[in-house]
This record gives structure tokens, C-alpha cells and sequence, in this order.
């Protein structure tokens, strides 16, 4: 009789300063069957120091933006230049346009506002680890508009003939 293996579980690390908060993600992760938490810290530092010193990386690191010590902009920056292969997705209150692109450009490859179900979450993970990315319409909505800003600037840039330029 063969014995059918334990499927893999990804492994997920929590940065968030709230410690119900963590704690609550935790629990719902891992009542999933394909994902386990590994490391919960309360900042960006924190995480990056327990990511410094461990041999088992996690799969998707979920950084919160507003920390105190090293905020969720910071930590992005820091763990995609020291660990890239770690993928990083971004849960937080703020639903404004800023942070969804400052956390983008920072490396997140996913958004998710903290008001998500755990099915979201669940699909979120599960998409960043299948297809490198999750962007939900909410995420989409405010990239679209960001694109159209910055075409409209261009636009409206004052255009100078090539004898100005001289």
C-alpha cells in the first residue's frame, strides 16, 4: 500500500505591529492546507533580523505599511534587494493610490486591504506563488488611474522645438 506524501506547504511570514492582528492572520494561514506561518514580527526589522538568521526562507513574506522602526515601504526595498526570492505582499488599512504604488515599486507583487476575506487571502497567496502576482480590481482600479495621471501630465508638459532645447 503506498503511502500517499504530505503535500508541500508554503511558508509565510507576518509583519505587522498589531499583535491580535498577526496573530488572527496566523491562525486563519494556517487553517489552510497548503500554508504554514514561520515567523510573525511586529516590524520590518525584526523580520529582516529573524530572515538574517534563519535557513528556512518563507515563500511570501505580508508586510502591514504603517510600523514603527521599519515601515512596509522600507522592509519591501530591503527584502527584495536581500532575499528576491521571497514574494512580498502587502495588507493594509490604507487604500489610498499612493500606497498601492509606493508599495508596488517597493516590490510587492500583491495589495490587499485589510477589510478581505480569508478567501481573498487564501486566492492572493495562492496566485503569487502559481502566477508571481495578484492585483485585485481594487489594485487594478488604482494603477489604471495613476497611468491616465501621468499621461495627462505628460500632455500637458510645456513642449519645446528643438532650437529651445539648443
Amino acid at each position: 500500500m503506498a503511502v500517499n506524501p504530505t503535500p508541500k506547504k508554503f511558508k509565510v511570514a507576518i509583519a505587522d505591529d498589531h499583535r491580535l492582528i498577526a496573530e488572527s492572520l496566523s491562525h486563519l494561514i494556517n487553517d489552510t492546507p497548503d500554508f504554514e506561518v514561520i515567523i510573525i514580527a511586529n516590524n520590518g526589522q525584526v523580520l529582516i533580523d529573524n530572515l538574517s538568521g534563519t535557513k528556512t526562507m518563507p515563500d511570501i513574506a505580508i508586510l502591514d505599511i504603517n510600523m514603527p522602526i521599519m515601515n512596509g515601504v522600507v522592509t519591501a526595498r530591503e527584502l527584495s534587494a536581500r532575499f528576491p526570492l521571497v514574494r512580498l505582499l502587502a495588507l493594509s488599512m490604507n487604500d489610498d493610490e499612493s500606497s498601492v504604488i509606493q508599495m508596488i515599486r517597493a516590490g510587492c507583487r500583491g495589495y490587499l486591504l485589510k477589510d478581505c476575506t480569508q478567501s481573498e487571502l487564501h486566492k492572493a497567496m495562492s496566485e503569487i506563488i502559481e502566477k508571481g502576482f495578484y492585483y485585485s480590481d481594487f489594485v487594478t482600479g488604482k494603477l489604471i488611474h495613476t497611468i491616465h495621471k501621468e499621461e495627462k501630465n505628460q500632455e500637458n508638459a510645456i513642449k519645446m522645438t528643438e532650437r529651445e532645447m539648443e
